[in-house]
């Protein structure tokens, strides 16, 4: 049997993990709201493809450079025009993402540096995503933030 690997909006907006044959290993999209303020939309790994490691590559890259990463930028952000290198001084502020994660998944996010906060704490377009959805009952959701 198959296993689907579902991407939220925009196929473009997403980061891609793939094997060499094509196959999408992994998912994510990234959305900037600020110099250094991110928020991880969504990252999923193909069921068949869970614990071997492809949801750490994703994250652990996403979070060493989300700049390089990130597709969508919010017009309320105001960003700096200059894009960080190596050699860039940006590079070295530390920049602070957010997440909504499933209560399951909190011990993943925090072996990337996350830690539980406050909806209060997360971009505003996000501050109720949680409270109408069927899911929320089974999905325990946790606001997680990375600073």
């Amino acid at each position: 049997m198959e296993q689907r690997l579902y991407l939220a909006g925009d196929t473009t907006d997403h980061v891609v993990l793939v094997d060499p044959d094509g196959t999408i290993l992994g998912t994510a999209m990234l959305s900037r709201w600020g110099e250094q303020l991110f928020h991880l939309d969504v990252i999923g790994v193909r069921v068949s493809e869970c614990g071997k490691g492809f949801g750490s590559i994703l994250l652990g890259t996403l979070v060493r450079i989300p700049w390089e990463y990130c597709r969508k930028v919010y017009e309320s952000a105001s960003l700096n025009q200059e894009k960080p290198t190596q050699d860039n001084p940006l590079e070295q502020r530390k920049c602070i993402i957010s997440t909504v994660a499933r209560g399951t998944a909190q011990a993943f996010y925090r072996q990337h540096g996350f830690e539980a906060c406050t909806f209060g704490d997360l971009p505003e377009l996000y501050l109720g995503q949680c409270a109408t959805c069927t899911d929320k009952g089974f999905c325990d959701p946790v606001a997680m933030i990375r600073r």
